[in-house]
């Protein structure tokens, strides 16, 4: 029998949400990774994506952290602090993780339209980085559902 009372089902969704955050969290940082060793072969683009990308969830943070919104104290309060997690950063992120989506798009769109006779390799830079981004941001997600199950299940958090 499962146990659905508001204090869980608000656990849950504490847990959902840290757990997505970390996942974005860690795949823009492979593909900041990723960008910084491409910039030598791909170099404008990759440059400014690579610091627009380091930058703009900071910025936006911030922004978001400026405001004033109600006090909703996390069940989840400990497991939060070893993610970094916070409305804010999470908010920053989901954005930061839009954008990188629609760029990664709109790069592989004009390097498709322009002819590289030389090597076929660069025309699929851009969409080999979303397909990795996207597959890495998906694995961090559950492995980090996981070990948050794993600290509160085991005690090892408290």
């Amino acid at each position: 029998m499962q146990n659905n009372s508001p204090q869980t089902n608000r656990i849950h969704g504490e847990k959902r949400m840290i757990s997505r955050y970390a996942g974005m969290l860690g795949g823009r940082i492979f593909l900041l990774v990723l960008l910084f060793f491409s910039i030598p072969a791909m170099k404008p683009v990759s440059a400014y994506l690579f610091s627009f990308f380091l930058l703009f969830p900071w910025i936006l943070s911030n922004i978001f952290a400026s405001r004033k919104y109600p006090e909703n104290r996390l069940i989840l309060e400990n497991c939060a602090k070893k993610f970094y997690y916070s409305p804010a950063r999470r908010h920053a992120e989901s954005l930061t993780k839009n954008c990188i989506i629609f760029f990664l798009l709109i790069w592989q769109i004009t390097i498709n339209k322009q002819n590289h006779p030389v090597s076929p390799f660069p025309a699929v830079v851009p969409g080999l980085f979303l397909f990795l981004y996207l597959i890495f941001t998906i694995f961090c997600t559950i492995i980090i559902r996981r070990k948050i199950h794993h600290y509160y299940t085991d005690f090892t958090l408290l």
